[in-house]
């Protein structure tokens, strides 16, 4: 036998199942980026990342609550992908074969679950990225090892350690220096990770009478996550909270749940300057006009340029009999019409909205009229709203049978209460009142709302008057 025959052969290492896995995520991750990059912006771009299902706190808070799964598949530009799923086929392929597909995938979607979870409590604009489960599956090799010492090879245990180590770093770094990435998400994820393996290992304790504590790990881990996800999606002392959920019953047409959580927000933070505008609205279309000025005079003030309040603000003066109040609120209103006309004198909106102000108070009435009749030639006279601000206008300058001509398509057309009042109000200054107080009252009845519904009965009484 010669000296090399007689050598120890040496031991092959095992070789690792292939990581099926870890290469499928990957492959999922590759590809909703390149779908998110075939978009105008790319993946950097905040459309393209809202629209695929990034995580942001409002959105959530609204009630998207899948966001917290979907936004760990989602990468901001080249380098957060690369870097990402270089580190997730590192550690895929050592920690997959630990623990076989169905775990290891368990450990992932419930490290980037919980990193999610965690960042919503710190998180301030749109993140992105499979940081957190990431590093669940380093907290999870992290756990693994230093659980099993003594049965791991020094020099493995110490690469291990190192490349955790490493990838830890990498993502920290990529937290503090990348726009949309948190390390809310990474020390949720890493905390997570660990948590849940060392309740794996511990369900296949070599002493069976130990291995109760995996239950006892497991349930840990259920009970934190479950409390800090209702702290995360419902923090009720968070005024950016109350404002989200305002604005998505907003959204849905629930005005008195929005308008109660909206002005919990304001009370939190009276720097919030959204909701004041909604809020004056709510209160002036249900006569409660003390509310109405306290958030119309806010809202006028964030907002100067905006008539609209202006003209809320005038009518609730007059309806408390403020005289003085009700024309300073007037005047400004005029100004900033005005203004918006100077600066855009070729938008029919605001050629529109001018020119109803005007008829409503009965003023600079041929001025009205050119603006109006502009308005529609513009939109070609198939805009119902502008069509009635012709006829109001023309109501209010006498000219009954003109403004019956135009209002009569729109009111047979649309089932909306105030046209049915302004051609009711046509109508009876033409001599046709048997009609005309038989559309106000039906406009009444349909809910005219307070402000057009005082006129309304004043006509009604007036006419019953001279009958």
């Amino acid at each position: 036998m010669t000296e090399a025959e007689s050598r120890p052969l040496r031991p092959v290492p095992p070789r690792l199942p292939r990581p099926v896995m870890t290469l499928l995520l990957v492959l999922i991750n590759v590809l909703l980026f390149l779908l998110m990059e075939q978009y105008r912006g790319g993946s950097e771009n905040l459309w393209v990342l809202d629209r695929f299902g990034a995580l942001e706190r409002n959105r959530v808070w609204e009630g998207e609550y899948y966001r917290l799964l979907t936004a760990m598949f989602l990468h901001i530009g080249f380098v957060h992908i690369l870097s990402n799923l270089f580190a997730l086929y590192l550690l895929g392929r050592v920690v997959e074969p630990f623990y076989g597909r169905l775990r290891f995938l368990l450990i992932y979607l419930l490290s980037g679950l919980s990193g999610n979870v965690v960042s919503m409590l710190f998180l301030d604009g749109v993140s992105a990225g499979a940081s957190g489960a990431i590093l669940g599956l380093a907290g999870a090799l992290l756990s693994r090892i230093s659980y099993v010492k003594g049965r791991v090879p020094e020099p493995d245990r110490r690469f291990f350690f190192f490349m955790i180590l490493f990838l830890i770093s990498l993502d920290m770094v990529l937290g503090f220096t990348m726009a949309h990435v948190n390390n809310g998400a990474h020390v949720g994820g890493l905390l997570a990770g660990w948590w849940i393996s060392y309740a794996m290992v511990k369900f296949h304790d070599p002493k069976p009478h130990r291995r109760w504590r995996g239950w006892l790990w497991a349930g840990s881990y259920a009970v934190v996550l479950l409390i800090a996800m209702p702290l995360s999606f419902h923090p009720v002392w968070n005024a950016d909270y109350l404002f989200a959920r305002g604005r998505a019953f907003h959204e849905q047409k629930e005005w008195a749940k929005a308008a109660a959580l909206l002005e919990k927000a304001v009370e939190r933070d009276p720097g919030l300057r959204q909701p004041y505008a909604f809020l004056a609205r709510y209160h002036f279309e249900r006569e409660n006009l003390e509310k109405a000025l306290r958030y119309g005079r806010r809202a006028a003030a964030d907002a100067p340029g905006d008539p609209s309040m202006h003209e809320l603000l005038e009518r609730s003066y007059r309806r408390l009999e403020n005289e003085p109040a009700a024309e300073a609120e007037w005047e400004f209103a005029l100004n900033a019409h005005t203004m918006l006309l100077m600066q855009n004198s070729g938008s029919a909106v605001i050629l529109n909205n001018f020119a109803y102000s005007l008829a409503e108070r009965g003023v600079h009435l041929n001025r009205a009229l050119q603006m109006a009749r502009l308005a529609n030639e513009k939109t070609e006279y198939n805009n119902p709203l502008y069509l009635d601000t012709l006829a109001w206008v023309l109501y209010r300058q006498g000219r009954y049978a003109e403004a019956e001509l135009w209002i009569r398509s729109v009111a047979d057309d649309a089932d909306e209460p105030i046209y049915d009042f302004h051609l009711g109000a046509i109508l009876l200054g033409g001599g046709k009142a048997f009609e005309g107080q038989r559309l106000i009252e039906r406009a009444i009845d349909q809910g005219l709302d307070w402000w057009n519904r005082q006129e309304a009965e004043r006509l009604l009484h007036d006419s019953a008057k001279t009958a």
